[in-house]
């Protein structure tokens, strides 16, 4: 048995007549709330749904979630170019859902537009691109720059248009006034012209 216990709370059912209803619902009013147990995972969850037939296998939302994306990963192999076709119309047809939810993700994952456009100068000129992590990044980011400024950006030691990887082993925290003073040139460059932060070459 799927269901374990049953309960009614008030809601409106919108969209389906009375002649439904009635046999297994008191009214419009009523929705059916039932505890189900997730074939996947075994956990026990609330499944609202209105009238109609029962689902026949049920998945919690975490289970659904991660066999929906199993299926995109398989069928995206299956045809790559029919499955960037749907997604291109998707996008178009929901350009405000997907601007919203770029933005939370980008917020959630703070350093990603940096690293992914370092990742796309370094691999056009064939420097060399190393996986970052997001705990990397987050390290980085944390980290003041070297006058202080806790507010820092991402900086490579060695500038990839010098030839410079995009590496964990490359990088380093620092503010834009930093940045935009350093430009394209290499520390003990950047030491010489007298432009380095003072407290950090007192230090």
């Amino acid at each position: 048995m799927k269901s374990f216990s049953t309960r009614r709370v008030a809601k409106p059912a919108r969209g389906h007549s009375f002649n439904r209803v009635r046999a297994n619902f008191c009214g419009h009013a009523c929705y059916y709330v039932a505890m189900k147990t997730c074939e996947e995972c075994g956990s026990k969850f609330e499944q609202r749904s209105g009238p109609g037939p029962a689902r026949s296998i049920c998945y919690s939302d975490d289970c659904r979630k991660a066999r929906k994306r199993r299926w995109a990963k398989s069928n995206r192999a299956a045809d790559p170019e029919a499955y960037r076709e749907r997604t291109r119309q998707w996008a178009r047809a929901n350009r405000d859902k997907k601007s919203e939810y770029r933005k939370s993700w980008v917020k959630q994952h703070p350093g990603y537009g940096k690293d992914h456009k370092a990742r796309y100068r370094s691999r056009k000129r064939n420097n060399g691109v190393f996986q970052i992590t997001q705990k990397d990044l987050n390290r980085i980011l944390s980290t003041p720059c070297r006058c202080g400024n806790p507010e820092v950006e991402l900086d490579h030691i060695i500038p990839i248009a010098r030839g410079g990887r995009h590496s964990i082993g490359n990088l380093q925290p620092l503010c834009r006034t930093c940045n935009a003073s350093k430009k394209d040139r290499l520390m003990s460059e950047w030491r010489i012209c007298g432009e380095e932060p003072e407290r950090q070459r007192a230090g």
